[in-house]
């Protein structure tokens, strides 16, 4: 690991290793591993993102979709689902998910036969399918 972020800590944790396999009383064996286990503890401390779950919160109440990029936006809110603990099932993070649509597309969904979905797979499926549905209106209608 090299970068300026990181070489003093990179530095601190050979000079540990080194005391911790050359001291005179105790020294640990340098195929122990423990020396692994704890470089590793001391790296996620180091360097785990505190704010993980609030930062994926933030970012999931500000996404919207981009274009026609409907798959990019489904597998980034599930990410950030993730991220944020949140359950993909619950109706609060449905509309999340429905506020982050198009606006046209959205409408679309609330339009069309069948009711408003009620599952986040129903809500994806919809969405994909009023995207079809918009490319291929699109392509009989502005042909070229």
């Amino acid at each position: 690991m090299r970068g300026p972020n990181i070489d003093d800590w990179v530095n601190d944790q050979v000079l540990l290793l080194r005391e911790l396999t050359t001291r005179a009383q105790n020294p640990i064996d340098r195929n122990n591993p423990n020396l692994w286990n704890d470089f590793n503890n001391r790296f996620t401390n180091a360097y785990t993102d505190t704010a993980k779950k609030q930062t994926a919160q933030q970012k999931l109440m500000a996404l919207k979709m981009y274009q026609d990029n409907l798959d990019t936006y489904i597998s980034t809110f599930k990410h950030l689902c993730n991220q944020a603990n949140y359950d993909i099932t619950t109706e609060g993070t449905m509309h999340l998910f429905a506020q982050g649509l198009k606006q046209k597309l959205l409408e679309s969904i609330f339009y069309r036969q069948g009711g408003i979905p009620t599952t986040i797979n129903e809500w994806e499926d919809a969405a994909r399918d009023e995207m079809k549905k918009h490319a291929y209106r699109q392509t009989m209608l502005n042909p070229g």
